[in-house]
């Protein structure tokens, strides 16, 4: 009985269960002893506060559950392994938990079911998470995990919904365990490392969107892995795959080409179920498709089979397939055995397999005239010939033998005149078999390289702003897709201070881009885009030297007073901002479609205003270790400092040394600026001026710093004076975050 408790030392006194609440619990560490014991405080205390010893490296299983543990719980440095269910349970929390960086492993359960909110951050050091490890805590935003993680457990976020946004999965993570992330929120993109092996049960019951490719890899994919996520396309690079009961069930895939790659021989029972892609095709290996593999695939409109020997089909494999649309394409030898074959005799159409294709099944062009080159691909020796075409479509050769070059030439359409669409249908030799190329030309306001100007200065010299698409093809033009994302865009950077205010200094203008194919490239995922943008693991990247040519356009110069701000076709979260010394810089922005903070508006005022024009640094924390320890990240964040870059951060505490010490004091803003430590990506050795920023996680509020150094650097480019007196004069000091 501790009835007058004031202060406990683990070091001599093992704790059992306890209903007595205290104001205060002080840990110290004894020398002889540096972990706290199984169970030490488990149950029935009620904590108002806890301070652990600076010397702890464990905390044993059961420490702290189910107490009434409140306020941020802080694991101090030096600590290594937190033990299973050490604060499970834990209702009363409500706040969030600091990791140190030094931590390796989380074993089972240690926070399963307690009331962790914020953002999670775990630390760059840890290598284990133990099964059921955040199961059920109520954490939100994005989760990184860290590089150096080697094992995750099954359920280790089960029931995580807060959590939004995109998910990587660290190379050494070999298996995502059965319901490791399920049902969590993730709404962004997944990638896979190249070296996962297996995904269990209802591993990733999410809502991923953009495309996903399986890695050569992977193994087994178990029952209900993808449920309910909406994949913009599939590629499967493996081939071993084990696809298991309803895998992909739930409408998952969205879109795309559906390829089977050679070596899977079955595939399970309900696995594509709902999926909205127009194409699929067997491979020889396939010998078995489980009941209803494919049920309630409305849109596919293509499928072939390359097995020899019909594959064996479960019950109502194909339920709701619109069986009599589309001609099942086989090979030549086997065309009498799939039209009697049980399930395969329903389609209507069945017939050889030929070699004879064209690279491109969809041609979309604007009203003037366009001329492009297409390869036909035909048997060696075989002759072939254009069986039919639209009157306003010339097609030079018209006939021909083997492979061949076809150059497809569309004539204008008057502005203002009905958008029309044909197909070039190509006929092999005598034979019925055809392939074909839909042609579809659109009416629209706009052509390819014309400049719009949305907003001229009234102010200075002018900011040059130069929005342009890419991933918009002919027909999102014409139906104003393009517009409506680009107008959306300025729209929101110009809604958030300081450019609400400042907006009359900017010259803002659209290029008009066409792509050749709607959508952005990802991984084989292949599309043909004006500026060649493209997803890596890195981020996005593009083909700036064509962006350049674009902006040209619209500016004589492209100096450091012009900004290209690339809007792309996409609704997967990311972004990424390319800076030069002395040069334009160059944004580039997807349309995401993910949650507030990380939306469309987000992602916007992030890139476009805090790092392209303002030329800040990101302040959002994914490590839990010093900067000075990642010699990469510290490097690049020197050059940037020594650019005139990153006003917002610093790498010292000194009041007087860091970029905002004049605010400080200032009674304007001392309610909000003061030093805090954390910024770009790491926890320790890096300072920024305020709690929280549009530049750490996307909510609508620059900083009193950030605002300033935007400012500084509108009125650099439009040739004004700037003071720090004026500023304060105009700013809008809404802390609207």
């Amino acid at each position: 009985k501790m009835d007058n408790l004031e202060a406990l030392n683990l070091a001599d006194v093992t704790i059992g269960p306890y209903e007595k609440a205290v104001e205060d619990w002080v840990i110290p560490m004894a020398n002889k002893r540096d972990c706290i014991p199984i169970a030490a405080l488990q149950y029935k205390t009620s904590l108002h506060s806890l301070v652990l010893p600076n010397k702890l490296l464990e905390i044993g299983s059961w420490a702290f559950s189910g107490t009434n543990l409140r306020g941020t719980l802080v694991i101090p440095e030096g600590t290594v392994s937190v033990g299973g269910d050490a604060f499970s349970e834990i209702t009363s929390l409500n706040a969030s938990v600091v990791f140190p960086s030094t931590l390796q492993t989380l074993e089972s359960g240690s926070f399963r079911n307690t009331t962790v909110r914020g953002e999670l951050h775990l630390p760059v050091s840890l290598r284990y998470l133990g099964g059921d490890s955040f199961y059920g805590a109520p954490v939100s935003g994005h989760l990184y995990l860290p590089d150096s993680l080697e094992y995750i457990g099954g359920g280790a976020f089960s029931g995580c919904k807060g959590l939004t946004g995109s998910l990587i999965i660290p190379e050494k993570i070999k298996e995502i365990p059965v319901s490791c992330f399920e049902w969590c929120g993730f709404d962004g993109e997944l990638v896979l490392n190249e070296n996962l092996e297996g995904i269990g049960n209802y591993a990733l019951q999410c809502h991923f969107t953009g495309p996903l490719v399986l890695p050569k890899s992977l193994n087994e994919i178990g029952s209900y892995a993808f449920y309910g996520n909406r994949f913009s396309s599939l590629v499967i690079e493996s081939q071993n795959l084990k696809l298991g009961e309803a895998a992909f069930s739930g409408g998952s895939i969205q879109g795309g080409k559906l390829e089977i790659p050679e070596g899977i021989t079955s595939i399970g029972q309900g696995a594509f179920s709902g999926g909205a892609f127009e194409s699929v095709r067997f491979p020889k290996s396939l010998e078995y498709i489980g009941a209803g593999a494919f049920s309630g695939c409305y849109n596919i409109t293509e499928m072939e089979s390359e097995s020899d020997t019909p594959p064996q089909l479960g019950t109502g494999a194909f339920d709701d397939v619109q069986k009599d649309n589309f001609t099942v394409v086989v090979p030549a030898s086997s065309v009498d055995e799939y039209q009697t074959a049980p399930g395969w005799n329903e389609f209507k159409r069945i017939e050889a397999k030929r070699d004879f294709s064209i690279s491109r099944r969809l041609y979309r062009t604007l009203n003037a005239s366009s001329e492009t080159v297409f390869t036909l691909r035909a048997e060696s020796g075989a002759s072939w010939s254009v069986q039919e075409k639209p009157d306003w479509v010339t097609v030079n050769p018209s006939s021909g033998t083997g492979k061949t070059e076809v150059r497809v030439s569309v004539a204008a359409l008057p502005r203002g005149g009905a958008s029309r669409s044909g197909q070039i249908v190509y006929r092999l030799g005598g034979d019925t078999y055809t392939v074909s190329t839909t042609v579809e030309q659109y009416d629209s306001p706009y052509a390819d390289g014309d400049v719009l100007v949305n907003h001229a200065h009234t102010k200075g010299s002018g900011v040059r702003l130069i929005f342009m698409g890419d991933g918009y093809d002919a027909k999102d033009i014409s139906e104003g897709k393009y517009a409506s994302n680009i107008n959306e865009a300025v729209g929101y950077l110009f809604a958030i201070e300081p450019y609400k205010s400042y907006k009359d200094y900017f010259d803002v203008s659209t290029v008009i881009a066409c792509s050749e194919e709607s959508g952005i490239q990802y991984a084989n995922i292949i599309r043909d885009t004006k500026f060649k943008t493209t997803y890596t693991r890195n981020g996005m990247m593009t083909d700036e030297d064509i962006c350049d040519e674009y902006a040209l356009k619209a500016s004589g110069a492209l100096d450091e007073k012009t900004h290209i701000a690339l809007i792309c076709n996409t609704s997967s979260f990311t972004g990424k901002t390319y800076l030069y010394p002395g040069k334009r810089s160059v944004s580039i922005c997807p349309v995401v479609g993910a949650a507030y903070p990380y939306d469309f508006r987000g992602v916007v005022q992030h890139e476009i205003g805090g790092h392209g024009i303002g030329k800040l640094g990101d302040e959002r924390i994914d490590y839990y270790a010093f900067i000075q320890n990642f010699p990469a990240y510290y490097e690049q964040f020197i050059a940037a400092k020594s650019y005139g870059w990153y006003d917002n951060l610093s790498l010292t505490d000194d009041i007087k040394g860091v970029p905002w010490s004049h605010m400080i004091f200032d009674p304007d803003y001392s309610d909000v600026v003061d030093v805090y430590e954390g910024g770009f990506y790491f926890s320790r050795g890096v300072f920024r001026s305020e709690s929280n920023s549009c530049m750490n996680n996307y909510v609508p509020y620059f900083s009193a710093i950030s605002r300033e150094s935007i400012v500084r650097r509108i009125m650099e480019y439009a040739g004004e004076p700037f003071s720090y007196e004026s500023f304060k004069e105009k700013d809008q000091k809404s802390t609207n975050n």
